[in-house]
C-alpha cells in the first residue's frame, strides 16, 4: 500500500476506534471491560502508527526545509501522546481516566489534521517515488 494511503487508514482507524469510545463514556463504571479492551485497541493502533511514523517517515523528510518544522512540531505530539499512555496505564478506568483519554483524543485528532492537510501534501513532494518504500517498510514493521 502507498505510504500516504497507508497513513491516512490508520488515521481512520484510530478515529473510528476514539468514535467507539465516545460511545461508552459517559458509562465508565458500566462499561469498564470494554472500555479496557476498547483502549487496548486504541493503545496498539497508536503506537504501531507513531513508530512507523517515527523510524521510516518523520527521518526522510526531516532535513527538508519546507518539512523541518512540521516534523519537529509532530514528534513532540507524538511524545504527548506517549506520555498520556503511560499514564491511562498507571489508573483504573474511572472519570479521571476518561477525562484522560479524551484529552488524548482530542490531540491525536489534531495531529491527524494537520498531517492530513499540512505535512503530507508537502511530503509528497519531497518523497516521490521514495514513498512507496518507505510505505513497504513501515507495513513490515507492523507485520
Amino acid at each position: 500500500m502507498e505510504l500516504f494511503d497507508m497513513l491516512r487508514k490508520d488515521h481512520e482507524n484510530v478515529k473510528k476506534l476514539f468514535g467507539q469510545f465516545d460511545a461508552m463514556k459517559d458509562e465508565p463504571e458500566k462499561k469498564k471491560k470494554e472500555l479496557e479492551k476498547l483502549y487496548g485497541e486504541i493503545r496498539k493502533e497508536l503506537q504501531m502508527h507513531m513508530e512507523g511514523e517515527e523510524k521510516f517517515f518523520y527521518p526522510a523528510v526531516r532535513n527538508a526545509e519546507q518539512t523541518h518544522e512540521d516534523v519537529l512540531e509532530s514528534i513532540e505530539e507524538h511524545h504527548v501522546v506517549k506520555l498520556l499512555l503511560r499514564e491511562l496505564d498507571r489508573i483504573q478506568v474511572s472519570e479521571k481516566w476518561v477525562a484522560k483519554l479524551s484529552v488524548m483524543k482530542e490531540n491525536v485528532l489534531h495531529h491527524i489534521s494537520e498531517e492530513e492537510e499540512e505535512l503530507f501534501e508537502k511530503a509528497q513532494e519531497i518523497l516521490g517515488d521514495r514513498a512507496k518504500e518507505i510505505g513497504r517498510q513501515i507495513s513490515s514493521m507492523k507485520h
